[in-house]
C-alpha cells in the first residue's frame, strides 16, 4: 500500500485560534471523519464540505488519484522538461508547482514545512501552501493555463515516459489542471492548504 494525500483548504485563523494539542485531531478528523469510515467503496473526487453549525471552516478535496506517487512525479516531470518550455510558462509554472509538489531546479524546496513558521506543533504534512503564498500560485495558473499546450511537444521528447506515473502531456496537464481546483478556491477564500498523509 502506497503514500495517500488527503487535501484540506483551511480557514488559518480558524486553525490557529484552536489550542495547539488539539490542532492534530481536529485536522484528521475533517480529513477521515468517523461517519465516512470505513470509506465509500466507490471513490469520489472533488470537494466534500462539512455540513454541521460552526463547521464552515474547512473543506476536503480529493484529488482524480488520491496516491502521493503522481504528485511527486508530477515535479520530476517538470525537472525533465522545464528547460525546453516556453519562457513565460516557465517562469508560471515553476512559481505554482514550486508552492505545490516541486523540489526547485536544485531539489531542494520541502513543501512539509512547519503549517505556522515558529510554532512548534507539526501534524507532518506531505505540503502546506499558506494563505500568503496562495495569491500569487492562483495568479502564476492563469498566466500559465493559457500556455500549457506548448509543452505537449517538449513533453513528449524530454519527459514522457510510457511506463512511469504521469506517463504523457495530457496526463501531466491534467494533474497540474486539477490543483488548480483547490488552490483558486483556497485563494478566493483567503485560507491555506494542508495536505496530510
Amino acid at each position: 500500500m502506497g503514500l495517500d494525500i488527503t487535501l484540506l483548504a483551511v480557514d488559518w485563523a480558524h486553525l490557529r485560534a484552536i489550542p495547539a494539542d488539539a490542532r492534530t485531531a481536529w485536522l484528521e478528523d475533517a480529513a477521515w471523519p468517523d461517519d465516512q469510515w470505513p470509506p465509500h467503496e466507490e471513490y469520489q473526487s472533488g470537494w466534500t464540505w462539512p455540513e454541521g453549525p460552526g463547521e464552515q471552516h474547512w473543506a476536503r478535496y480529493a484529488f482524480t488519484m488520491s496516491s502521493y506517487k503522481p504528485h511527486f512525479w508530477a515535479g520530476r516531470r517538470w525537472d525533465d522538461v522545464r528547460d525546453a518550455a516556453h519562457p513565460e510558462l516557465r517562469v508560471a509554472l515553476d512559481t505554482y508547482l514550486l508552492e505545490l509538489v516541486w523540489e526547485g531546479p536544485d531539489g531542494d524546496v520541502r513543501h512539509d514545512g512547519p503549517v505556522f513558521p515558529g510554532d512548534p506543533w507539526d501534524p507532518e504534512p506531505l505540503a502546506v501552501c499558506r494563505p500568503a503564498d496562495l495569491p500569487a500560485v492562483a495568479e502564476a495558473w492563469e498566466r500559465a493555463a493559457p500556455l500549457l499546450d506548448t509543452l505537449r511537444a517538449p513533453y513528449a521528447e524530454h519527459a514522457e515516459d510510457p511506463h512511469g506515473w504521469i506517463r504523457d502531456f495530457d496526463q501531466f496537464a491534467a494533474f497540474v489542471q486539477e490543483w488548480s481546483v483547490p488552490v483558486e478556491e483556497a485563494a478566493r477564500r483567503g485560507w491555506g492548504l494542508i495536505g496530510l498523509r
